[in-house]
């Protein structure tokens, strides 16, 4: 079994089929969601679901009811995409780390994209970057020397960045 960091427990066929089925397989996501955990200084921990059209859904069971609500189960969960952000705050509000993450179908679903993961403490500016290989692990990418890459670089320069 796998604990998330949201407390749910998954199977690890469970999770290994949402890994299999996302090899190569899955289609571009159908609909974006954003997790936001939040860790305060005394470690309190909320959670929040970001979903399409604004709705906010307050645990992870929620979550799962609006996927079954949709009929997105099995693969089809695999079209939704989660902007997992843990993110832990000081004795300020500040943020002292936070964790950025990519997955398909929940927030314990197999991670995607690269960057798949990024994460940071302190300033923001040191920032780790991770990819995911074809054979589902997660690696570190090298430091960028460029943070704002050619394609991103013309949109800042139009913003007058």
């Amino acid at each position: 079994m796998i604990q998330s960091d949201t407390g749910i427990t998954r199977t690890a066929p469970k999770v290994t089929g949402w890994q299999a089925d996302s090899r190569g397989a899955a289609s571009a996501p159908a609909c974006f969601v954003v997790l936001r955990t939040t860790v305060g200084p005394d470690s309190a921990a909320s959670i929040q679901y970001e979903m399409p059209g604004g709705e906010r859904l307050p645990d992870d069971a929620a979550f799962e009811q609006w996927l079954l609500d949709r009929n997105l189960t099995a693969a089809g969960r695999l079209g939704v995409s989660v902007l997992s952000i843990r993110e832990q705050l000081d004795s300020s509000g500040l943020v002292r780390e936070c964790v950025l993450e990519r997955h398909r179908g929940a927030d314990s679903g197999p991670l995607y994209g690269e960057s798949a993961r990024a994460a940071f403490t302190g300033q923001a500016l040191a920032v780790t970057c991770f990819k995911v290989a074809r054979d589902g692990r997660i690696i570190e990418m090298p430091p960028m020397l460029d943070p704002f890459p050619a394609h991103k670089r013309g949109d800042l320069e139009a913003d007058g960045l």
